[in-house]
């Protein structure tokens, strides 16, 4: 059951990130955890770069995605996992914690394990982050009777017999765990 969605904005042929010659968007599926118990599951790769369309375009994926969680007939838990191609720390430019985290609901792994549970990035002297930022990003919601938290959160690299790595920035590994 799973639906792909394509953003409404995405910027760049030959520019920005050329995020058009990609397939962006939102993959969905609601997914069976254990008999008889259903979560929604989200990923998603948001428009790249930083330039004024591309921003543009990423704040609206954000938007988008809120859109698509608010809008479910289900009271479901949730989990949105993907490449977000922004921080927290950059949210002035894009904002994910005003446009997806606050309006969805959302909680973000990285935030709880490793910024006291913050992601709304106000000055410096607030964000002290035990684990840099990295593009990729996993949030949760309760819902439905299921309640998720997050045990773990870590990077990982993986690489080849060169040592090269295999994507543009670092894996993100999040252990979640459930109670019914």
């Amino acid at each position: 059951n799973v639906k792909r969605t394509k953003w409404r904005k995405c910027f760049g042929y030959l520019a920005g990130a050329n995020d058009r010659l990609a397939e962006k968007g939102i993959l969905s599926s609601v997914v069976e955890i254990e008999k008889g118990v259903y979560i929604d599951l989200y990923v998603v790769h948001t428009d790249a770069s930083n330039d004024p369309k591309s921003l543009v375009a990423r704040k609206d994926n954000f938007r988008q995605i809120a859109e698509m969680i608010n809008s479910r007939k289900e009271d479901r838990a949730i989990i949105v996992m993907g490449d977000f191609n922004t921080t927290f720390i950059l949210n002035e430019k894009d904002d994910p914690y005003e446009m997806l985290v606050e309006k969805a609901g959302l909680t973000d792994s990285w935030a709880v394990i490793h910024n006291n549970g913050k992601c709304n990035y106000k000055n410096e002297k607030d964000w002290n982050p035990t684990l840099k930022e990295t593009l990729d990003r996993v949030m949760y919601k309760s819902g439905g009777g299921v309640e998720i938290k997050v045990e773990n959160y870590e990077y990982a690299e993986f690489t080849d017999e060169k040592g090269q790595t295999y994507t543009d920035h670092v894996s993100t590994k999040a252990i979640l765990s459930y109670e019914v």
